[in-house]
């Protein structure tokens, strides 16, 4: 049933999503196009100037709407009207919550893999995808310099801590949004309200965890860390956001699903 719900999200939500992608992806091209024929036809520079802000304009239009879909769809679909149809299916409320986040995970690595499509598609030709090879063989000498860490592990550790924090941030929304459906006439405030404070707990908790973690290590938090130790610092850092992470997301899943499997109020 899993399978089946994942499916029909991405039916649902690709309908208004794969469009944008496919329209940023088209204008990484036009934006490519107008740079080749500006050094030709002077002007165009304007028209140029003006492509450009309609490509970041769209830039951000997409990460804002792969965002809002996906909350959007929870909110209408488990919180709403809806709610009376999708908890008549022989599906736990855990696995409509799993669904969901899974989809909206998938949406949000798609819209940075389109982002970076667009961007390439925009410096083909200009010499800039050919330099790039260089430019990262040059940042990967430094930064082994600097900080003792190649670039490949430094983007290694960059990535994955990204993706479980797409993952956490998207689940703290779900609980947000099951937390404001107690608010009755203030739906949406609430579940900002709930945003707001889930946020400032988790960055209190996460500080915390650093300064102590800092303290067992040695390091000094308030001060510069040496060269030599540079390289274990970001390690330390990054295991620790991966690991609160994923306790976080574990506390906002286990919240929601409880409060959809016993205190839905879908009135």
């Amino acid at each position: 049933m899993l399978g089946k719900l994942i499916k029909y999200e991405f039916k649902a939500t690709g309908r208004l999503l794969l469009p944008v992608y496919g329209a940023l992806l088209l204008m990484g091209g036009v934006v490519n196009l107008g740079l080749t024929l500006q050094g030709k036809l002077p002007v165009l520079k304007f028209a140029q100037g003006v492509l450009i802000f309609a490509y970041v304009a769209l830039m951000v239009a997409a990460f804002a709407l792969s965002f809002f879909v996906v909350i959007s769809r929870f909110y209408k679909n488990l919180i709403c009207d809806e709610g009376y149809l999708m908890f008549t299916l022989p599906v736990k409320a855990g696995t409509h919550l799993l669904a969901k986040t899974v989809v909206s995970t998938v949406w949000s690595v798609g819209t940075c893999l389109a982002a970076v499509g667009s961007l390439l598609l925009m410096g083909a030709g200009h010499g800039i995808i050919s330099q790039l090879p260089d430019v990262l063989r040059a940042a990967n000498v430094a930064m082994k310099g600097e900080l003792g860490m190649g670039m490949s592990e430094l983007l290694l550790w960059t990535l994955f801590t990204v993706l479980v924090s797409l993952v956490v941030t998207n689940l703290m929304c779900y609980l947000s949004i099951s937390i404001g459906q107690f608010g009755r006439g203030h739906r949406i405030l609430t579940s900002v309200g709930a945003y707001l404070v889930l946020n400032v707990v988790i960055q209190s908790i996460s500080t915390v965890a650093l300064l102590v973690a800092c303290l067992f290590t040695g390091l000094d938090f308030f001060g510069d860390v040496p060269l030599g130790q540079m390289a274990g610092f970001l390690r330390m850092v990054f295991a620790l956001s991966i690991g609160l992470n994923v306790f976080f997301g574990g506390c906002f899943y286990a919240g929601s699903n409880f409060i959809l499997s016993r205190k839905l109020n879908l009135e």
